[in-house]
């Protein structure tokens, strides 16, 4: 009667969902990677930033001149602009626009005011991966602005994979990530070292599994012990996470001591496999579950399965529409990015210069954050291809989940006994806001890797910084008139109806759209007699004069935002 039932239940939900879960990506990018670098990837060859000089002025006086000089617009035109300086050391970071480092040097090495002047050398982490690829193409972990998959990126752009290894341990605790997938290519020597082991294991039923799981996991489709994949994509998945680092083989994987070991677990593409396979993680010590799937139906019984797992669930936001563009989840949901469920991390693509993926799929209450999902290099197991190399480039939401798996497990290796909101909160507040998410993941986030395992090391969770970018419109027909929006919604429907009155002159600054602890309260007025002059006020004393005496001039609209 129990086995009835079974494929009653099994049945049902095979209707309802088949054709709805799929695997992300849809319009994945798959050239495989030769044997050498290839031409269009670009490293700079010299050791220091073209165009900028650190100078170490005799006196502060001298310095300080020399900055109200450039203030005051007396310098030349193209002479090098001070960037930033330490008044105290009497230190300046000089840049220019035109001129080489060397010539910058020339130059200011006849200034008696100045004692040092030197090129702003590049200096290198003290640990670099010795994996044939890494330098050229996984930008995702080090992004100097090399050119991968035919983009040149922006130096830093990346989640910081690589300063973490800075401060990994040796003797971090080994950490089991679930990859649900449609198999692993386990025996590939890039990543067999860093397979579960598997000899003892038990079913999604807690019963041990005579003969154990040798294959390193478990084949839902089959129903066998060996979850081999047929497809390429899941070996994809699992490489970003789990590649054996350090080992003069193709890629590196996110643990820089291999500290993350991968359970294979291949499902049928449908709800009934996958929580079987969900069940499977948890009693057999799996921390994390990489999901790099999707579907547009709700499921209590997979929102269920995901409640029960005492670890993180990392989830896809998925690729959009047939056309490749993003979608909002809010509007079209995806599953199970967007349950509410606690343990859930949803993942965007963000790209080489720090943006959102073209592709990818977005919400400002769902999508907890973006992590690089482009042109992201991993072993190639596609039957449909003939890679001689066995690595291959791929975009897709699937590449940017495995991107926070990875780093999710080195955050559990530190602290293996971390509840789920801590993990969640090391994670999340440790990100870095980016300008372009505003509004298409929460809190405008993008992983950092560094910041996030400094966080678990050190236990001490940084406070919300949940921060949203401010817009500054001018006025056209009265040019010294401007307004500053710091609502998405607001800004964008100014730039759609409005635009014959007002101009977008980008971003002015960052401030926080809610009340936190010490914060200030920034209150907008609207001039009654010219309706497009505002006054922004956070003085407190301030606002409470102007609503007393000087009402008949100013509307009080509320407040904008907190600084």
């Amino acid at each position: 009667m129990a086995l009835f039932n079974r494929l009653i239940i099994f049945f049902a939900i095979l209707f309802i969902f088949q054709n709805i879960i799929s695997a992300v990506p849809t319009n994945a990018q798959k050239p495989s990677l030769p044997s050498k670098p290839i031409s269009e990837t670009t490293k700079n060859e010299k050791n220091y930033r073209e165009g900028e000089v650190l100078v170490e002025y005799k006196d502060k006086t001298k310095l300080e001149q020399k900055i109200e000089k450039i203030n005051s617009g007396e310098t030349k035109k193209n002479s090098a602009k001070i960037e930033k300086h330490i008044s105290d050391k009497k230190i300046a970071l000089l840049k220019s626009e035109s001129k080489k480092t060397e010539d910058l040097i020339a130059d200011l090495e006849k200034d008696d005011n100045i004692k040092t002047v030197e090129p702003n050398y590049f200096r290198e982490l003290s640990f670099s991966p010795n994996d044939e690829y890494f330098d050229y193409y996984q930008w995702a972990f080090l992004n100097t602005g090399q050119t991968v998959g035919g983009v040149t990126g922006i130096a830093d752009a990346d989640a910081d994979i690589v300063e973490a290894w800075d401060i990994e341990k040796s003797d971090a605790t080994q950490t089991i990530i679930a990859v649900i997938d449609n198999g692993i290519l386990y025996s590939h020597p890039d990543i067999s070292g860093n397979m579960w082991d598997g000899t003892t294991c038990v079913d999604e039923d807690n019963s041990s599994i005579v003969g154990g799981c040798p294959n390193h996991g478990w084949d839902f489709q089959n129903n066998d012990n060996d979850p081999n994949d047929e497809s390429g994509h899941g070996t994809h998945v699992a490489s970003i996470i789990g590649n054996v680092t350090d080992n003069s083989l193709g890629i590196a994987g996110i643990s820089r001591y291999n500290k993350l070991k991968i359970m294979a677990l291949r499902f049928d593409m449908d709800v009934y496999t996958e929580v079987d396979a969900i069940n499977f993680a948890k009693n057999n010590g799996a921390k994390v579950i990489n999901g790099s799937f999707s579907g547009t139906g709700y499921s209590s019984l997979e929102k269920n399965a995901i409640d029960n797992f005492n670890g993180i669930f990392v989830a896809a936001a998925g690729n959009g529409n047939d056309d490749g563009i993003g979608d909002s989840n809010d509007t079209f949901h995806q599953y199970p990015c967007d349950y509410t469920s606690t343990n859930i991390i949803c993942v965007a693509a963000s790209n080489q210069n720090d943006q959102l993926a073209g592709f990818s799929n977005y919400s400002s209450s769902s999508v907890d954050l973006a992590a690089p999902g482009v042109a992201i290099a991993g072993i190639e197991n596609y039957p449909d291809m003939d890679s001689p190399s066995g690595y291959v480039l791929g975009d897709g939401t699937s590449f940017s989940a495995p991107m926070v798996a990875g780093t999710v497990g080195l955050l559990y290796a530190h602290n293996p006994t971390a509840s789920i909101s801590t993990i969640r909160d090391s994670l999340l507040k440790s990100s870095d806001h980016l300008a372009d998410l505003s509004g298409k993941t929460v809190c405008s986030r993008r992983l950092n890797a560094n910041k996030s395992l400094l966080s678990i090391i050190n236990e001490t969770i940084p406070p919300e910084t949940c921060v949203y970018p401010v817009y500054r419109f001018q006025n056209k027909q009265h040019s010294t008139s401007y307004l500053f929006i710091a609502d998405e919604n607001e800004k964008n429907n100014i730039v759609k109806n409005y635009s014959e009155s007002w101009l977008l002159n980008g971003i002015a600054y960052y401030v926080y759209p809610e009340q936190q602890s010490e914060l200030t309260p920034v209150y907008r007025f609207q001039n009654k007699q010219h309706s497009t002059s505002y006054l922004f006020i956070a003085d407190e004393n301030e606002k409470n004069n102007i609503v007393k005496n000087y009402s008949e001039s100013w509307l009080l609209n509320g407040i904008a935002y907190y600084v």
